[in-house]
């Protein structure tokens, strides 16, 4: 509402300054010209195309008589950006016409015309690109969302369901076996539970802290599923934007070892450079990245082309290979 208010004072205040300038001024027709477009505005979020098209008849009947006005389009400047804004933009492409139409007669010049016109088109293809801007910010975040929650998950539910396999089928021959996979895949559940939490905390723009992932915690968890992960190389020190990435590429490529790989052990390295860091996951399993219809390897490759770099990923001639360079 305060910024209802502001518009609609910023119009009042412009038509009766316009008026002014141009010595169009009169108090029984900028006064109320002005009044009416400012009131109009208050009502911009509920009925912005009714409030537009209140605006031009406004526009149109005190332009038509000899009570003046600064402007035949300009005014109503607020109330077109408001439509546009909203998403209607054939209603404010369409009242735009019947505007500048209305008003050619009563027009001083062309030329005049031609400014107002100019300054229409202006200000609705701002509002337009703003608006395109805005939705591609949101489709951007929804991608960046969707890209954390399938790496914490996806992880989660492959490591826990192969420590309840080992507990179900180790569970009358050694319980204590079991057991240990019982408390393991409650261990997992656990990280993944903070993963998420700190994901939600970020979506409320809570404070976190900037500590590097543990990629040491992350190989230990996935070697106790009976995978041998040996790893080269931290991500201590680096910025927590790449770091982040690095560690859910690994994330990504290790649950993929583990779903679709078959493979017998794995290697994780990490490779820091002057500008760049790389990050590797390889294994000699079959050389099958991840199963048909999935979204690791193409959310994997987003995330690190959204900071620059380049993902790479493919069979390597003794099974799969996959590389993330980033830059720092």
């Amino acid at each position: 509402m305060r910024l209802d208010l502001a518009l609609a004072a910023l119009t009042s205040v412009a038509v009766l300054t316009g008026a002014a300038i141009t010595g169009d001024f009169s108090h029984g027709g900028t006064v109320p010209l002005a009044t009416w477009l400012g009131v109009l505005l208050l009502a911009r979020r509920r009925w912005p195309v009714l409030v537009l098209a209140g605006s031009v008849v406004v526009l149109c009947g005190f332009g038509g008589t000899d009570l003046g006005t600064p402007g035949w389009v300009w005014p109503a400047t607020v109330a077109y950006v408001t439509v546009v804004l909203a998403g209607q933009y054939r209603w404010a492409l369409g009242l735009g016409v019947v505007n500048i139409a209305a008003m050619t007669p009563f027009v001083p010049s062309q030329a005049w015309l031609g400014v107002e016109a100019l300054w229409l088109a202006l200000a609705m293809v701002g509002a337009y690109a703003y608006t395109e801007r805005s939705r591609h910010r949101v489709t951007e975040e929804r991608l960046a969302i969707a890209r954390e929650l399938h790496d914490v998950v996806a992880h989660t539910l492959a490591v826990v369901g192969i420590h309840l396999n080992v507990a179900v089928d180790t569970l009358d021959e050694d319980p204590g076996q079991a057991r240990e996979a019982l408390r393991l895949a409650q261990s997992v559940r656990g990280q993944a539970m903070a993963d998420l939490r700190s994901l939600i905390g970020t979506l409320r723009a809570e404070p976190h802290p900037d500590d590097a992932p543990d990629l040491a915690e992350l190989v230990t968890r996935t070697s106790a599923t009976g995978l041998p992960v040996r790893l080269a190389g931290d991500l201590a020190g680096l910025p927590t934007p790449v770091a982040l990435a690095a560690y859910r590429v690994v994330q990504e490529g290790l649950t993929n070892v583990l779903k679709h790989a078959g493979a017998s052990a794995a290697t994780v390295t990490v490779t820091r450079e002057t500008a760049a860091v790389t990050v590797s996951v390889v294994d000699d399993g079959s050389g099958l990245p991840t199963a048909p219809g999935g979204h690791g390897i193409a959310g994997m490759r987003e995330r690190v082309e959204a900071l620059g770099g380049i993902l790479r990923a493919g069979p390597n001639g003794y099974g799969f290979e996959l590389t993330a360079r980033l830059p720092l």
